[in-house]
């Protein structure tokens, strides 16, 4: 019985992980655009990440992951904090924004 229950065990954090880094790969493919630049996505997909692990970190059923939940929000939020110094990201968003207005410019 030990070695059943020790599976089931293993088997549900298993799964908790999953649910943890399933908005990991949601926000990779996110990243994944072959025709057009995706640097002005990061801020928004950095802070949905931040969103999503906050929220697990608050629940119960994930309190056996909340160091390493938190330990990779801090990570993240090195990671967001390096955007203020960074003109590539101003530059990528300006460019989004004229590629968007392009075309409604054209109809006026």
């Amino acid at each position: 019985m030990v070695c059943i229950s020790t599976l089931r065990e293993n088997g549900e954090r298993v799964i908790e992980a999953s649910e943890i880094l399933a908005v990991c790969e949601w926000i990779q493919q996110y990243f994944s655009a072959e025709k057009c630049p995706t640097l002005w996505r990061a801020l928004p997909a950095i802070e949905e990440l931040q969103t999503s692990w906050e929220a697990k970190c608050d629940k119960m059923q994930f309190s056996t992951y909340c160091t390493a939940i938190n330990d990779g929000l801090s990570k993240l939020n090195k990671y967001y904090s390096q955007f203020d110094e960074k003109p590539a990201y101003v530059l990528a968003l300006s460019m989004c924004l004229f590629e968007f207005l392009d075309p409604i410019l054209n109809l006026i």
